[in-house]
């Protein structure tokens, strides 16, 4: 182990993507504001926050990060770290995006979010045409939030969380899988 230099922002509930050459972090505690870790300097650098959305959950796309933000106001942002600026996302056609702690996974081609705040909805938005697609509902698992998501090649799995304030709640113990070809659960 070697200790990373202080970002002289200590932060908790943030988000954080790898580029492939620098780490990106984004919103929690340190509100909408981020910073890019440099591994072989070992240095910090602030991000812009002009154009920038509040927190929320983040992708990598390959040249973009995406944060989806979660408090309903805006759908959220899209950020170049060559440019080191923000470009918001289209928040027509949304889901409804008023919801804490959706998960998001990056499929190749569009960024698919789904639950938060016990809701069993979610959404696929596509960046080249700044546009959204609503995820089926039918046999779409029960509502959650604090659950996990990842992104197979072909499906998005979920799995825990609650729905409930009780941790031992059915839908810990359950997830579902999401084709987004057929747009089935």
């Amino acid at each position: 182990w070697q200790t990373i230099a202080s970002s002289g922002n200590p932060r908790y509930g943030h988000t954080a993507v790898w580029t492939g050459t620098k780490m990106l972090i984004w919103g929690g505690s340190g509100g909408a504001t981020g910073q890019r870790y440099d591994p072989p300097s070992n240095t910090w650098s602030t991000m812009s926050t002009g154009n920038a959305p509040g927190a929320g959950p983040a992708v990598w796309t390959g040249s973009r990060m995406l944060v989806l933000q979660d408090d309903g106001i805006d759908a959220g942002g899209s950020y170049d770290p060559i440019t080191d600026l923000w470009s918001p996302i289209n928040r027509s056609g949304a889901p409804s995006l008023n919801r804490t702690r959706p998960t998001v996974v990056w499929t190749g081609t569009e960024m698919i979010f789904w639950g938060g705040s016990y809701l069993n909805s979610g959404g696929r938005y596509n960046p080249p045409t700044d546009t959204w697609t609503l995820t089926s509902l039918t046999n779409a698992p029960v509502g959650r939030s604090y659950h996990a998501a990842v992104w197979t090649g072909a499906l998005m799995l979920i799995w825990g969380g609650f729905g409930s304030e009780a941790a031992s709640a059915p839908e810990a113990k359950a997830g579902g899988r999401y084709d987004p070809g057929s747009d089935s659960w």
